[in-house]
């Protein structure tokens, strides 16, 4: 029995719709930041809540981090969770989208 290794997480179907992202987009652009933060973190919650495989990507991602940042000597950090990579992809999107 082989053992696959899970799938990367950009292999993932997606799974929102685009138009929600507009709307993201929408609330960053005339309300700013605040408000998109309001509307990311149900958003990211729902992600976290109802996708093992994206959670499974994030905290195989994060080891490999942790495991890294070790390997350099680097000086202990506190790790952050899976809820927060979540935030943190979200905010990326929309200051990529922004620019």
């Amino acid at each position: 029995m082989s053992t696959r290794r899970s799938e990367h997480w950009a292999e993932l179907p997606e799974r929102g719709k685009s138009s929600g992202l507009w709307v993201m987009y929408a609330v960053y652009a005339t309300l700013g930041r605040w408000a998109f933060a309001l509307l990311l973190f149900p958003v990211a919650a729902y992600f976290y809540v109802t996708s093992r495989r994206a959670r499974r990507a994030s905290q195989e991602y994060l080891a490999r981090v942790r495991q890294r940042m070790h390997e350099l000597g680097q000086p202990p950090r506190t790790i952050r969770s899976t809820f927060s990579h979540f935030l943190d992809f979200g905010y990326s999107v929309v200051d990529r989208g922004a620019t």
